[in-house]
């Protein structure tokens, strides 16, 4: 598996988490104001868009946090740190 892959599972790990806390995909869809379908793209994308990110850690009380959410991005910036 390529270290890509890895850190966008990992994302996706986070977002399914969201989902539980906020007691299923339906719950958290209405608590951001989106279409439960729409957290079904981002998994189908394997991304969340960055105006979701802050919403998310609200919706689950801070037991998903845009840290966890933001993976991908840190570890880009890892792999160019000398």
């Amino acid at each position: 598996m390529t270290r890509q892959r890895q850190i966008r599972d990992g994302v996706m790990r986070a977002l399914s988490k969201a989902e539980d806390r906020a007691n299923g995909r339906a719950a958290l869809a209405a608590r951001l104001g989106v279409a439960y379908s729409t957290i079904g793209m981002w998994h189908q994308r394997r991304s969340i868009p960055a105006e979701h990110l802050e919403a998310i850690e609200t919706a689950t009380r801070g037991q998903v946090t845009v840290y966890d959410l933001l993976a991908d991005m840190r570890a880009a910036r890892e792999r160019r740190t000398p």
